[in-house]
């Protein structure tokens, strides 16, 4: 019994030995492992993120047109209850009607875009994924817009949207409702040429 006491003592203590070399060199490549781990990431603070910034920067102010949009169609509470997510929202934009509606497949692009900023720093937006928004810049003469920076387009593009939501503002509802009912024949006319641009427009894209 004392001999197979010895016995198991002695392959207690050869797996101890061998088990605590193997720990070491365990506890070596974990070092290894955790000193390519933290300069990667002191790497990620060394790269401007200037861009990063102003993306979800511009997104964020085109989320906030759309919110004032649909307030202008639904019951703000309504809105509010729904919880609804960024593409969800551009989905219950109007198809047609608004001078805004046109930009839907832009900021729909812009969501993918800041979407894939958001959960990996390190993507890279090619021209292939600015192609819908370059459509806009395009359209609407934005000078040299191909030999700029992602984010100064994303940013034109912003502008861009911010000119044509401002179009169907509540504050501007309010204004030509006033001009209307102080000037009705002109507002009528004035209603005509509108129109006439937009069906221009439509045909034109």
């Amino acid at each position: 019994m004392e001999n197979k006491k010895e016995e198991i003592s002695q392959k207690q203590m050869d797996e101890f030995a061998e088990g605590f070399g193997e720990l070491m060199e365990t506890l070596f490549k974990s070092v290894d492992i955790w000193e390519e781990e933290r300069k990667r990431n002191e790497k990620m603070l060394e790269i401007n993120h200037q861009h990063v910034g102003k993306i979800i920067t511009c997104h964020l102010i085109v989320e906030n047109l759309i919110n004032r949009a649909l307030e202008n169609i639904y019951e703000k509470e309504m809105i509010d209850d729904l919880r609804l997510s960024f593409i969800q929202k551009v989905r219950m934009l109007p198809k047609k009607g608004k001078y805004y509606s046109m930009l839907t497949p832009g900021i729909e692009q812009l969501n993918q875009i800041r979407n894939k900023i958001a959960h990996n720093l390190d993507y890279q937006i090619t021209d292939e994924k600015m192609a819908e928004i370059d459509i806009y810049l395009s359209t609407f003469q934005v000078a040299d817009h191909k030999t700029l920076p992602v984010e100064k387009r994303i940013e034109k593009f912003t502008t861009l949207c911010i000119t044509l939501f401002s179009t169907d503002s509540a504050e501007m509802r309010k204004h030509w409702e006033a001009y209307s009912k102080k000037y009705p024949l002109m507002f009528k006319q004035l209603k005509k040429i509108g129109q006439s641009v937009k069906d221009t427009s439509i045909k034109t894209d």
